[in-house]
């Protein structure tokens, strides 16, 4: 059958959403190993289960908080207060009442997997969670195979997500989920903003942070608030969702409340210059302890300024997510608008601008955001999803002699070798070998339970605000359906 296939019909395979029945199994066999090959480089990534978590965050926070949700679950009881609170980078015990740790149904899986095994399985789990995602985007926009292929390695493999997860930021995995907001807010823009969906935002919103994504719950909390700004006409729907999902997450939002002020959240800062990000896009940051000041409140790790997709990823970013979506700023389904709370957060992630923010609303969903560079990468996100549209739209609308078609696939291909050699950099078992060695005792982080009736209060008054509010939204999206459909 393959050697059936005339030009045009490889043309069609490769650039085209829409297949035969003779090629429709290609596409299938072609995503299946996308899948499986994102799995095994993630395997390769965190050596099989077998990383190490002597250095950096792994051994400073995540190892120690993992060990401990291990041994709330091998003893069947709450992981309520820890035995040891250096983990929790708080003056508290009180181990619900930090933003950003993974409480999950995924945990579970730690009575039957040690800790490496668990990062690992997680990832996966995650990882599949957000090619499902990519597949969503895949069909909303009816991306080609050769659309798609850059869509999936640049998601999956830029330097943000590879740097935060070598370094120890295990939490970094809600951001595989991000595929579905995307899609979600293209819904939006595209009229399908309801009670329905506000409450599938908020479902989505409570997911992220239940799997450790505070930070990914802000930011996209952040995005929806610049939108409902310059977007006038989406500002009643945005508020209620964003109200409504902080109600769905009052169960993990109110405990933040106890510490308050005892937390080291002295603000750190973003990108330095604008030429700052640039780099981050085209230069390897390579892994080490060097930390850059640059005028900044406080030294910062190298890996907070990576975004690596190398030149022509770049330039991919600029001419199609930036310049073409302007240009064809009239053309129907082109939405240049999301382009305008993408750079409120690039604005936002700069220098000492973020601080301005947290000093007017010190709150605690606000001031837990220490560094402001990382809230770029949403933005970067939906950059990567705007430009892979007008891909798309070139290939779908402009008539080329084929082999410029085909520059499409070897510029997948060049961007594939960049992200590669930035992925052997990081690899978690070499990056290691950069950073200096600091074990830590796993027997020093047990479950402490103790009476402490004020957390134990905003643990029940968040799980109640929870359930009510989730009520509360199944009874709003019931009855808008009722009074689209009433019964005959």
């Amino acid at each position: 059958m393959l050697a059936s296939l005339n030009q045009t019909g490889w043309s069609d395979l490769l650039f085209a959403y829409r297949q035969s029945k003779k090629t429709q199994w290609l596409i299938v066999l072609c995503l299946a190993i996308f899948f499986f090959g994102g799995m095994a480089l993630w395997g390769v990534f965190l050596d099989w289960g077998r990383s190490p978590l002597n250095f950096h965050d792994w051994s400073a926070i995540t190892g120690p908080r993992l060990v401990f949700l291990q041994n709330a679950v091998n003893n069947g009881t709450l992981p309520l207060h820890i035995s040891d609170s250096l983990p929790l980078d708080a003056a508290t015990d009180r181990f619900m009442a930090v933003p950003d740790i993974i409480l999950s149904p995924q945990i579970l899986l730690l009575a039957f997997l040690s800790v490496n095994a668990f990062i690992l399985v997680n990832t996966w789990l995650l990882y599949a969670a957000g090619f499902w995602g990519l597949l969503w985007l895949r069909n909303k926009f009816r991306l080609s195979l050769a659309a798609f292929t850059i869509l999936f390695l640049i998601f999956n493999f830029n330097g943000h997500i590879l740097a935060h997860y070598t370094v120890g930021h295990f939490t970094w995995g809600a951001y595989f989920l991000y595929p579905w907001f995307i899609g979600l807010i293209f819904d939006l823009l595209e009229g399908r903003g309801n009670w329905a969906w506000t409450l599938k935002t908020s479902a989505w919103m409570l997911l992220v942070f239940l799997n450790g994504g505070y930070h990914h719950y802000v930011w996209a909390l952040f995005f929806m608030a610049l939108l409902a700004v310059t977007r006038y006409r989406y500002f009643g729907l945005l508020l209620k969702t964003a109200l409504f999902s902080v109600a769905l997450c009052a169960v993990r939002i109110l405990p933040l409340f106890l510490p308050l002020g005892e937390f080291d959240n002295i603000f750190i800062g973003g990108f330095p210059l604008v030429n700052s990000i640039w780099e981050s896009l085209v230069n390897i940051q390579i892994p080490n302890d060097i930390t850059l000041n640059a005028g900044m409140t406080r030294p910062i790790g190298l890996w907070e300024f990576t975004l690596y997709v190398g030149l022509l990823g770049a330039f991919f970013l600029l001419y199609f997510g930036l310049y073409r979506v302007i240009k064809n700023a009239s053309e129907e389904n082109a939405h240049p608008e999301l382009l305008i709370p993408t750079a409120g957060l690039i604005i936002l992630s700069m220098g000492k601008i973020y601080q301005y923010l947290r000093i007017a609303l010190p709150v605690p969903i606000i001031t837990g955001e220490r560094v402001a560079s990382r809230m770029i990468i949403l933005g970067f996100l939906f950059v990567l999803a705007l430009a892979v549209i007008e891909l798309q739209r070139v290939l779908d609308h402009k008539v080329f002699h084929p082999a410029i078609k085909y520059l499409s696939l070897f510029l997948a291909l060049l961007i594939s070798n960049d992200l590669w050699q930035n992925f052997r950099f990081w690899r978690i078992r070499d990056a290691a070998k950069a950073f200096e060695i600091k074990p830590f005792d796993a027997a020093k982080y047990t479950v402490a339970n103790y009476p402490d009736p004020e957390y134990f209060t905003m643990l029940w008054v968040g799980l109640a605000i929870s359930v009510v509010s989730l009520i509360l939204l199944i009874f709003l999206v019931k009855r808008e359906k009722r009074q689209i459909c009433p019964e005959t």
